[in-house]
């Protein structure tokens, strides 16, 4: 079995249906574990597969989850569906992504692509999108954990001590 397969069922899974459970459920989840949840405090991120399906949530449920870390997205996925998505966009949502790639995973230009994208919808680059190329990195675990702390700190920043 590929990894594409095992990771997401095969195609088994009516198309929409899956990320729609699994947001509603993660987000009933999140407010029963605190009533002060906001929007604008909630993230959600992933990596390859996962960073895909992070964007596509983002786009598809911004009121759930507005802060997305998208590392390494398989853009690929599914002959580029990703781009479709971001390009049915009618209004700009109220996210705030950080969309980065290392230049030693294959197809990494296809991020800078979806980072174009996302521009043309409205995002602004520092403001609320950021995009990073990292020379040399791979498509692993080790380089995606040395990324994490400044993608948090990118969406969320430290506040200012009073």
């Amino acid at each position: 079995m590929d990894r594409a397969a095992h990771h997401c069922g095969g195609g088994k899974h009516r198309r929409g249906a899956g990320p729609r459970i699994r947001a509603d459920a993660g987000r009933d989840r999140t407010e029963r574990q605190t009533e002060e949840t906001q929007p604008r405090s909630t993230g959600l991120g992933g990596s390859s597969l996962g960073g895909l399906v992070t964007l596509a949530m983002g786009i598809l449920f911004p009121s759930a989850f507005t802060r997305l870390i998208v590392m390494s997205p398989s853009v690929w996925w599914d002959d580029f569906a990703i781009y479709r998505l971001v390009d049915s966009i009618e209004h700009k949502p109220p996210l705030k992504i950080w969309l980065d790639t290392g230049t030693n995973e294959p197809g990494w230009e296809r991020a800078r692509t979806l980072c174009t994208a996302l521009i043309d919808k409205g995002w602004h680059p520092f403001e609320d999108l950021h995009y990073h190329e990292i020379e040399g990195a791979d498509h692993g675990e080790g380089a995606w954990a040395m990324r994490v702390e400044p993608a948090l700190r990118f969406l969320f920043p430290p506040r200012p001590i009073a």
